[in-house]
């Protein structure tokens, strides 16, 4: 596939980079902080449109995903906050979230690990 890999959770596809590329999608601004992260920590302030379940990825700079995590937005502003795993390593990580008709804007992320 052109783009990139399909990505499969579970047996279903949840990132067709043929998909990913309509121009339908809307952007979906999002604030990521701190940055760098800190002691695995992350939050992330959005206003969803609607509730709906969305899954966040983080990719290394090889375009391997590092983590994936799927959880519920609740319709409005909310701030989420996330415990990254331990073992992701230290570096420069590319964050995302799909939602059911809009992507994020790809966010550069600074893991430094435990501290």
């Amino acid at each position: 596939v052109e783009g990139g890999p399909l990505l499969f959770l579970a047996g279903q596809t949840i990132f067709d980079p043929s998909t990913a590329l309509q121009s339908s999608e809307k952007k979906m601004p999002i604030r990521i902080y701190p940055n760098p992260i800190l002691q695995n920590k992350l939050n992330i302030e959005l206003d969803a449109p609607s509730t709906q379940s969305v899954w966040l990825s983080i990719t290394n700079l090889s375009g391997q995903v590092v983590f994936m995590k799927n959880f519920t937005l609740e319709a409005g502003k909310a701030e989420y906050r996330f415990h990254l795993p331990i073992q992701l390593a230290p570096g420069i990580h590319i964050l995302q979230i799909r939602g059911d008709q809009w992507l994020s804007e790809p966010h550069k992320i600074l893991i430094c690990g435990q501290e």
